[in-house]
């Protein structure tokens, strides 16, 4: 029997080669590409502007960085549209309640005409003629104003939340969720804030708060675990700490990071 290598058994008319390369750049198939890192969320950007930050930024319960003015504009926006959308569907709901109430009135009008017509012995049938007719030219006439429906029945709306959602986790997002922190820059690079070392793109950040009115800090987890831990006491200002976060990592192409985004784009195939 004759080696197959590479190539497809069974009635597949297409080589190795055709399926890899040749018509690699051409518009079939499903490609496949890997996001580069500068393409994802970094850590010292503005999770919603995907600008750089400054010294000081807010800090989400998802982990996520976002600068002030960013943040305060998308919920003031987002609070807005979520008001419209609650006077939409209470006006809705209303319009509803009406309906269901005009029904029950002719339900209840139908009921009192059957109960009336049975009451009668002999009742003679007395037929419009004119009623008739128009019936008539609605059913043949089917393009005429008459014979179009009063009004279309708009999709319902669903309930609107009580709250915004979060831009990255989608989560209920409060005002006061929103925690202040303070961020370490030497030479363009973000910095921990007690051992001084840089930020890689996988190293995983803990930031930390001795109030929540007042900057948190941030620091490597590593640093976090090993040196502030056990004792619970900010070294800068010698306070309890109170409140930790773990920060979101920042975005990777290396195959073997937790968080590789990949994206596809389904074509046509030749076969």
């Amino acid at each position: 029997m004759t080696r197959k290598s590479k190539q497809p058994g069974g009635d597949f008319p297409l080589t190795h080669y055709e399926r890899t390369k040749k018509f690699a750049s051409s518009e079939f198939g499903t490609t496949t590409l890997r996001l580069a890192g500068h393409s994802q969320y970094q850590l010292g950007d503005c999770a919603l502007s995907l600008t750089r930050l400054q010294k000081t930024a807010l800090c989400s319960p998802s982990g996520h960085l976002y600068a002030e003015d960013a943040i305060l504009e998308y919920l003031l926006s987002k609070t807005k549209e979520l008001k419209e959308q609650r006077v939409a569907y209470d006006r809705q709901q209303k319009q509803l309640a009406s309906t269901v109430e005009a029904d029950d009135r002719e339900e209840k009008k139908r009921l009192a005409e059957f109960q009336q017509a049975q009451r009668v012995v002999k009742k003679q049938k007395v037929t419009d003629q004119q009623q008739v007719a128009l019936q008539d030219l609605k059913r043949t006439s089917y393009w005429l104003a008459d014979a179009q429906p009063a009004a279309v029945d708009a999709a319902p709306l669903g309930q609107p939340p009580d709250r915004p959602v979060s831009p990255c986790s989608r989560q209920p997002l409060r005002r006061k969720d929103l925690w202040p922190i303070e961020l370490s820059w030497q030479e363009d690079k973000l910095t921990c804030a007690v051992s001084g070392k840089s930020f890689q793109s996988q190293a995983a950040t803990t930031a930390y708060w001795t109030d929540k009115k007042k900057p948190g800090t941030l620091v490597l987890t590593n640093v976090y675990d090993k040196l502030l831990k056990n004792e619970g006491i900010c070294p800068n200002t010698n306070r309890k700490i109170k409140y930790t976060r773990a920060l979101q990592l920042s975005g990777s192409s290396f195959a073997n990071s937790n968080n590789v985004a990949v994206v596809k784009k389904y074509r046509p195939t030749i076969t």
